[in-house]
Order: structure tokens, then C-alpha cells, then sequence
């Protein structure tokens, strides 16, 4: 078998269900590309590209070419000659391998046209914006687009749908069991139907710029809730546990003293390292028996009876608010000063977050597997001081002042295709920031650092009773302290 044949095999891959999968295929042919043998590699992309009927297809296949941008075989070009369904996203897309906007765009009639207004939609074109076929933010963004501008935007997703179906035939099944015949286990697929829905989604959004006076500005913000990942997000691979994380593998921690004393252990290595753990989020040890994931954050409060579930309040809050004060560039993150009053809550306690959240609006699919783990960057409370994360294979590198100060994190743990309900994926998180860069983006001294656990356990019996799940909280004392342990 030469090494064309071996190539198209390989780019075949990206068709695979699984998100962790599409993105591993993706930077291998990238790495492909880049390398000696590039142009095989290349041409057998443009091959690919060419040969996608669906534009979400050709947005993913694209992300094979952005990842590669570096290489001189990369050109808008030649991707351009061989895009047969270009959308607003593929353009998007492309100006983020150049960092040049393009000129002219190649998809205003990349539509059905108008949805005829008596024209009855079939129930199974219907059928395919369901929740759990597409992400539920289509529908919302639609719906919010039709009532801004009295426009039938919803109609029209569906009409698109229906004129997919009609030339390509309906898409094709796949069982949701395959992985795992655990009743009890999730995972994400991304489906054939899948990219009929986000592909007339595009379609729609491509009308809205045609035929109903969209701006370009507005249709490119709003393709991105169809991107297949976040082009900062894209640049991450899961890297290697950290060591003093090895432990949590295996951990069962039962209750509180147990878990302190795991804590307790991770905070003295991190410690030894002249880094602080400001953030994890991780699963533990599993058993026929037992399942659980810890977290811990760290807050800025005023006072010393700030109760741990508060913290994770403000914490959670951030995240359900989507309040990251992050902007998410081409090739970075830039960490914005946080400027927002402390948090009140009781025993008069005023909170600041000494983390905040990373980019969500367009997180992306292929980076599924950190949603539920996420990516938690060090707040900004400095006056002046600029704070910038880089992607890089194994998390983000965090730079302050051209100064690296800190490194998110992101490992696999046991992973697998499926994990169990409750419980996030088999990947964990981490934030450590080096302790003496923890001063110049701290609020004032009347507040002061604070970090806070939570265990989430879910456990049974035997092996054939339902799961009861409790959740402990603590405090994490100074790494400084000669017996650091976790408190109640």
C-alpha cells in the first residue's frame, strides 16, 4: 500500500463519531503536512476537501489546513479552487489561516433560496434540529435572529434541511450504544444528521446575507456557534498527567479526612515546585462501587469564616453567567482586568474569583471533551498589567508582560469513549501559577487568597443498585503551612 493510499485512509478518519478522535486525526495530518513528505499529504487534503457535500464537513476538514497554517504548501488559494460548498464559516475559517480578511466571498448563493411560504416542511426534515442531533444553541441564535428582524429564520433552517435531504439522500444512522451498553453512560457523537443540521444552518445564515440584508460582520459572529472548535481550542492536545497529580488515579477518598489528606499531598509537591495549584478538575479512582471527581478553586475573600460552598458559588456563577473576561484571538487569549465589585455573601464575607473561565461562546465540538473539565485561566485583578494564554500540546502557557507566569493543565485519565452520567469526562484540568507572580494580580491586601475543594461522590452497595451521590466541602490551607491539610 504506498503512501497516498495510506493518506486518504488516514483524512477517512475525520468521519469518525467521536470529537477526541476527529481532533487527534486532524493534528496528525497537520503534523503530516508540516512534515518532509508534506505535499502527499497536502494534496491528498485538497482531495478530501473537494470531494465533502456538506459544508460543516469542509469546515472540519479546514481545520486540518489551519492547523498547518505554518507550512508554505498552505495557500487560501488552492483551498478556495477546491471548497465545492463554501459558507460563511469556510471563509471564516480561512481568514484565520491568513489573518487577512477575504476579499470577495464565495458563498452569497450558497442557499435554497427563499423558503416558499406555503410550503409544508416533512416532520423527519423537522427532525433533525433536535437537541440531541445539534447543538441547542442553533435554535436559540435563530430564534433570536427571527425576532429581531421578523424574518422566518427557523422556517428556513428547516427548508434548508429538507433540500439537503432531497439531493443527498437522508443521512446515515448510527447507534448511540455502540460504545457502551452501560445504561448509565454518555458520550457526544457527532452524527451524520449532525452535519445536515449545522450545514443548513450555515445555508440559512448564507440567505439571511443574500437575500435579507444581513451584514457580513454579523453572519461571521454567528457562524461561529457552528464551528467545529474554537481556533484557539483547536491548537490543544491532552498531554501528560502531571507528577504530582499520579495519585488522583487511583484515589477513593470516602470522606473528608481522606480526601485532605490527597489534597494535602498535591499541594506540598506543587509547593516544592515554586508553583501554587490555583484550579483542578478531575475524576478519581473508579470501582464497581464508587465514583467521584474533585474540583478545587481559590477565591480572594476579606474575611476567614468564607464557607468552601460559597466559593464554588462564585465560582460556578462566572461559569453559568459566562463571565470569563477572556477574549479568544487567532493564536491566544487575552486574560481582560476583572473591574467588577467583590461578591457579598454571609458572616459578611466579600469574594473576589482568583480564576475565571476561559473562552466558551464558540467552544466547539472537537474539544468536547474539556467542556465539562474546562479551562480555567488566573483572574486579573492588576491595574496596567497585560495577561496573555497560548495554546500548546498539553494546555496553555500564561504570560504576563512577556513573562511566563503559570500553565493550564489538560491530561487524559483512563480515557474512554463513554463516561458515566454525573460525572465528567476521563480527562483532568489543572492551573498552577508560580507564587511569586501570585502578588502582582492580586486585588488589594484587604484581600486575601483562599482556595476551596469540592468531592463529589457517587456510590452504591452492589453493583446492581442505583447510585447515591453526597458532595463534601473543604479548605485548602497555605502550601506554606507546615502540615498543609483541608478543612471543613
Amino acid at each position: 500500500m504506498d503512501d497516498k493510499i495510506l493518506v486518504r485512509v488516514g483524512l477517512s478518519r475525520l468521519r469518525h463519531p467521536l470529537p477526541p478522535v476527529k481532533l487527534m486525526v486532524a493534528h496528525s495530518a497537520a503534523a503530516g503536512i508540516i512534515s518532509e513528505n508534506g505535499a502527499v499529504v497536502w494534496n491528498a487534503l485538497l482531495t478530501f476537501i473537494e470531494n465533502q457535500e456538506l459544508e460543516s464537513e469542509v469546515a472540519e476538514a479546514l481545520m486540518v489546513a489551519f492547523l498547518a497554517k505554518k507550512s508554505p504548501l498552505v495557500t487560501v488559494a488552492a483551498l478556495h479552487r477546491v471548497i465545492a460548498r463554501p459558507s460563511p464559516l469556510s471563509d471564516y475559517i480561512l481568514m484565520g489561516i491568513t489573518g487577512q480578511p477575504v476579499l470577495i466571498n464565495a458563498w452569497s448563493k450558497s442557499h435554497s433560496g427563499e423558503v416558499p411560504k406555503r410550503y409544508t416542511i416533512s416532520e423527519y426534515a423537522q427532525s433533525l434540529t433536535a437537541a440531541h442531533l445539534v447543538p441547542p444553541i442553533l435554535r436559540t441564535r435563530l430564534a433570536a435572529l427571527e425576532k429581531q428582524h421578523d424574518l422566518p429564520f427557523l422556517r428556513q433552517w428547516e427548508y434548508e434541511i429538507e433540500c439537503l435531504v432531497c439531493r443527498l439522500g437522508a443521512p446515515s444512522g448510527s447507534d448511540r450504544d455502540y460504545w457502551s451498553k452501560d445504561p448509565d453512560a454518555v458520550a457526544l457523537q457527532i452524527s451524520h444528521a449532525c452535519h445536515f443540521g449545522r450545514s443548513a444552518y450555515l445555508r440559512t445564515l448564507a440567505l439571511a446575507f443574500d437575500l435579507w440584508g444581513m451584514s457580513e460582520e454579523i453572519v461571521h459572529e454567528e457562524v461561529k456557534y457552528a464551528i467545529p472548535c474554537d481556533l484557539v481550542y483547536a491548537q490543544i492536545l491532552p498531554g501528560e498527567c502531571p507528577v504530582w497529580a499520579a495519585g488522583l488515579q487511583e484515589a477513593l477518598p470516602d470522606d473528608a479526612n481522606k480526601c485532605s489528606t490527597l489534597i494535602g499531598q498535591m499541594v506540598r509537591d506543587c509547593s516544592a515546585g515554586g508553583e501554587l495549584l490555583m484550579y483542578l478538575n478531575a475524576p478519581l479512582g473508579i470501582s464497581n462501587m464508587y465514583r467521584a471527581e474533585l474540583r478545587i478553586t481559590s477565591c480572594y475573600v476579606n474575611n476567614e469564616s468564607a464557607r468552601p460552598k460559597d466559593g464554588f458559588a462564585l465560582h460556578d456563577y462566572l461559569l453559568n453567567r459566562m463571565i470569563s473576561l477572556t477574549e479568544s484571538l487567532v493564536n491566544k487569549i487575552d486574560v481582560k482586568p476583572f473591574g467588577f465589585l467583590p461578591g457579598v455573601f454571609p458572616n459578611n464575607v466579600s469574594m473576589l474569583p482568583g480564576v475565571i473561565p476561559g473562552p466558551m461562546r464558540h467552544f466547539g465540538y472537537l474539544v468536547s471533551d474539556l467542556l465539562s473539565r474546562f479551562s480555567y485561566l488566573p483572574a486579573n485583578h492588576s491595574v496596567g498589567k497585560s495577561m496573555t494564554a497560548k495554546p500548546t500540546r498539553g494546555g496553555i502557557d500564561i504570560d504576563a508582560d512577556g513573562v511566563h507566569i503559570g500553565h493550564l493543565t489538560y491530561w487524559n485519565q483512563r480515557w474512554q469513549p463513554t463516561h458515566s452520567k454525573g460525572i465528567g469526562t476521563p480527562c483532568g484540568t489543572a492551573l498552577t501559577l508560580k507564587e511569586a507572580h501570585l502578588e502582582g494580580f492580586s486585588p488589594n491586601p484587604v484581600f486575601r487568597l483562599q482556595r476551596y475543594w469540592e468531592l463529589k461522590i457517587f456510590e452504591r452497595d452492589n453493583s446492581h443498585m442505583n447510585w447515591n451521590k453526597r458532595t463534601l466541602y473543604g479548605r485548602v490551607l497555605d502550601s506554606l503551612d507546615t502540615n498543609p491539610v483541608c478543612k471543613l
